[in-house]
């Protein structure tokens, strides 16, 4: 893998201005893939837009304190993701990265008491001894639970940062969910009726057919954190 990466080459989630310049901080690999993170300097830069230069960015990360999900992070190529929470500890700011109804990156203020929990998919699942059972997540992460009652395609409200789970929402009809690819990207969605990989979806009244790997179950009647 290349360790530089050009603007002009950026994915097309990416909303960026890509002939400013024309390199830009490649993310170090994650869970979420290239198009659904950024680096820290890119979001600090581009997104909030509380430093002009990397320069500038590494100072902020070595003098003032910059959470990732609840922990410091110092590393200007440090991943954020798809419903990862950056917060200003030093000004009190907080931050979702979320998608735009045009299915771009982009990144939401929210308040200081959601800051302390994200929604994260299950994207797959393993028995352990003695009965547990090991989660697999859509950002990378692993979580160890003892009763098993979760199934692929359903979302989970972590605590930050010691991921405790806080509610669970299945992917089932009637859920919200934020549809991460395909045509719809980016859009809100009840799920109306699932059929094997394909589900129907409502946006705004009007129904309409995706598959279910899009859905990212964000709730119950509504989501159950800031999104846009």
């Amino acid at each position: 893998m290349k360790a530089h990466l050009k603007r002009i080459a950026t994915p097309k989630t990416w909303q960026l201005a890509r002939k400013e310049s024309v390199f830009v901080t490649r993310p170090h690999p994650s869970g979420h893939g290239l198009s659904y993170s950024l680096s820290l300097a890119t979001v600090l830069k581009d997104m909030i837009k509380c430093a002009k230069t990397t320069r500038e960015v590494r100072y902020i990360l070595q003098h003032k304190t910059v959470l990732v999900d609840g922990r410091r992070r110092l590393d200007v190529k440090f991943p954020v993701g798809l419903m990862d929470v950056v917060s200003l500890v030093d000004t009190d700011e907080h931050y979702r990265m979320t998608l735009t109804k045009r299915g771009m990156l982009a990144v939401v203020s929210v308040p200081k008491g959601e800051a302390g929990r994200k929604l994260s998919r299950i994207i797959g699942k393993a028995k352990l001894p003695q009965g547990k059972t090991q989660l697999n997540f859509s950002d990378g992460r692993n979580s160890t639970v003892e009763k098993d009652g979760y199934k692929v395609g359903d979302s989970l409200e972590l605590a930050l940062p010691d991921q405790a789970v806080k509610a669970h929402y299945p992917l089932q009809d009637g859920a919200h969910a934020m549809l991460v690819a395909g045509k719809y990207r980016g859009r809100i969605c009840t799920i109306d009726k699932i059929e094997d990989d394909i589900i129907t979806i409502n946006i705004g009244g009007t129904p309409s057919i995706t598959a279910k790997k899009h859905a990212f179950v964000v709730g119950k009647d509504k989501p159950a954190v800031t999104l846009g």
